[in-house]
């Protein structure tokens, strides 16, 4: 190749490499001005459309301690520029940081908007904070009853900022408990099994069973715990020992089988659960899996011999007992936080 072709080509080559770099420098400059457009966008979005120096706004600040309440028109609408949040890609992180907290927004006492996070890269709020006044972060956690009447007190309170409150039952069950299911025994290589099917035709014939009461609600899913594999044991006087072999005091697993355990959620009024203690559910009970004298010939398999209290009969009701137990009652709580001014003397 002759030398000035060569020349030509290297030409070529370098005003392509140009204009290449040019052209990435341009674009990447175009994607960093977007990106800066975006970040501060992001950052001032917050009351962007808000004007503080209107009547009844208020702004408290629990970034730190001790929070505070800024609710002066003129010192937050000379404020409200500098007011630059941004939360930060950490509190996506689990166990990153404490609790939420930040900023919010109230007008005549009620919360209208609020920017909280366990963890902000930019928080800027101007001077804010001193000419903060101090509030008391309060909490309650109370039947219905109580939470009613705290909640009605507070709502009329010029000293009072409610943060947070909780959504209360519309339908009037303010009790629940759980319905404990017998359990079963199934092979890990039984593939017509599927526990999820099983929760919801439980659930469904159990509440079937139960067509002639009212006030109650019940989950459409039996929830299943699950033991691979299941340890044999036997339960007594409440408490449940774990049955061990002779020479290698090791457990005795049921190897290649799955223990499921039932339970079925109620929400209810006072009255039905007293009536329910008393229902008999054995007619909602199929038993899936293994039948009882399967079961029962495997734990003689793990057991040996019966042996004094140690059966294959009694480690059988400990363990696949076909009665269903009433748990206790717990009756509905609700949280309410608020904020409270503090008084100055």
């Amino acid at each position: 190749m002759k030398l000035k072709t060569v020349l030509i080509i290297l030409s070529v080559l370098v005003i392509i490499f140009l204009l290449v770099k040019g052209c990435t420098s341009l674009l990447k400059k175009e994607i960093n001005d977007s990106v800066e457009k975006l970040k501060s966008g992001r950052k001032t979005a917050f009351l962007k459309d808000v004007d503080l120096s209107e009547e009844g706004y208020a702004l408290i600040l629990d970034d730190k301690k001790p929070y505070v309440l800024i609710d002066d028109g003129e010192v937050l609408k000379t404020n409200q520029d500098k007011i630059k949040l941004k939360i930060s890609w950490m509190n996506y992180l689990p166990g990153e940081g404490g609790g939420y907290h930040g900023l919010r927004v109230y007008r005549f006492n009620k919360l209208i908007d609020a920017k909280l996070a366990r963890s902000f890269k930019t928080f800027e709020i101007g001077d804010l904070r001193k000419h903060g006044r101090p509030v008391e972060l309060k909490s309650i956690y109370e039947t219905r009853a109580v939470y009613d009447r705290m909640r009605d007190s507070l709502n009329d309170k010029s000293d009072i900022f409610i943060a947070r409150t909780t959504e209360t039952n519309g339908d009037g069950y303010e009790y629940r408990f759980t319905l404990n299911c017998p359990s079963i025994l199934v092979a890990q290589n039984d593939s017509t099994f599927n526990k999820i099917d099983f929760g919801y035709d439980f659930a469904k014939r159990i509440v079937e069973s139960l067509s002639s009461y009212t006030g109650f609600s019940a989950e459409n899913n039996a929830s299943s715990s699950t033991e691979i594999p299941p340890l044999l044991a036997l339960k007594k006087n409440g408490a449940t020992y774990y049955l061990r072999n002779d020479e290698t005091n090791n457990t005795l697993p049921l190897e290649g089988y799955e223990l499921h355990g039932n339970q079925l959620l109620f929400r209810c009024t006072k009255a039905f659960y007293e009536q329910v203690k008393t229902h008999d559910f054995s007619n909602s009970f199929i038993r899936k899996g293994l039948a009882e004298d399967e079961i029962k010939m495997l734990i003689q398999g793990k057991i040996g011999p019966d042996n004094g209290e140690i059966t294959k009969d009694a480690v059988y009701e400990s363990m696949f007992s076909s009665d269903f137990k009433v748990g206790k009652l717990y009756e509905q709580k609700y949280e309410l936080r608020y904020f409270e001014l503090v008084d100055p003397n």
